[in-house]
This record gives structure tokens, C-alpha cells and sequence, in this order.
């Protein structure tokens, strides 16, 4: 099955050792789900 379930304007890359969108992206929809109250480390 292929859907399209989201477009961004901007490129989604990963970065190695520093901040990127699609982390960003990745971390933000992790915590969306899990709720409010959540805290999310990477380390």
C-alpha cells in the first residue's frame, strides 16, 4: 500500500551529531502520542 500521509514545503534530512528536521519531525510525533506530560532525551 502507498499513501501519501503528510507534505512538507522544506527537505526533511538527518544529521549526524546535530539537530535535523526529520529528527525534529521524528521527536515532535513521539511526543504528540505519548501526551503532554511526556519528556523525550536523545542521549
Amino acid at each position: 500500500m502507498q499513501q501519501t500521509v503528510a507534505q512538507s514545503p522544506v527537505e526533511l534530512t538527518r544529521a549526524y551529531g546535530e539537530s535535523s528536521s526529520l529528527g525534529n519531525l521524528a521527536a515532535d510525533a513521539l511526543l504528540f502520542t505519548a501526551g503532554k506530560d511526556t519528556q523525550f532525551s536523545a542521549y
